[in-house]
């Protein structure tokens, strides 16, 4: 069975309490050897007062080794406590994210069932706008390559260029010889500059 990283950090903190308590043991009985050897003759002084030299240190290691288990401890939770944020705050962006996506696939939805209506409408709307461009007069057309045509008409539109009647005679016109913002108000697509 696998561990979580929160399940490692609890295992490890319960295995240093563990270790904590058999030192606590082992400590206990240290000091009832000490006492034993206290009782015995005094030949055994010197031996006795180096066991106690030791269990001074082991007991300020003990001190020591408390202190980092009371920090570890305090770290785990304040981890625990971030990493359960966290859980939440991550809740709460899949929730939003999820939302979001259901938003999403409705207004694609919606735009794909309205793309033939604009179509329609984009049509309609620029025969409207070529039928009015076609009735007006264009007293001075001047085309991208310096030519002009004086009192023109549009008397025919193409996806790529017009006809017009003028002063002279009567042109084809390709749409890149037209300055962008006609181009576009007769909703030509360009192509090349030339006649």
């Amino acid at each position: 069975m696998a561990l979580s990283e929160n399940d490692e950090g609890a295992l490890g903190c319960l295995i240093g309490v563990i270790v904590l308590v058999f030192a606590a043991i082992g400590f206990t009985v240290a000091a009832d050897k000490l006492q034993k050897h206290r009782n015995r003759a005094a030949e055994s002084i010197p031996e006795i007062r180096d066991q106690e030299d030791e269990l001074i240190a082991l007991s300020a290691k003990e001190q020591v080794l408390r202190k980092h288990l009371d920090e570890a401890l305090a770290k785990h939770t304040q981890t625990r406590t971030e990493l359960a944020g966290l859980m939440v705050r991550a809740d709460e962006a899949a929730a939003k994210l999820s939302a979001l996506r259901g938003e999403k696939q409705r207004l694609e939805s919606d735009i794909q069932s309205l793309e033939p209506e604009i179509r329609i409408a984009a049509r309609n709307l620029m025969k409207s706008a070529r039928s009015q461009v076609m009735r007006a007069a264009i007293p001075v057309l001047q085309l991208n390559n310096g030519r002009v045509y004086r009192d023109a008409r549009i008397t025919a539109i193409n996806d790529d260029r017009i006809r017009i009647q003028h002063a002279e005679g009567s042109a084809d016109i390709t749409s890149g010889l037209l300055e962008p913002e006609f181009r576009t108000k007769l909703g030509l697509k360009p192509t090349a500059t030339s006649p």
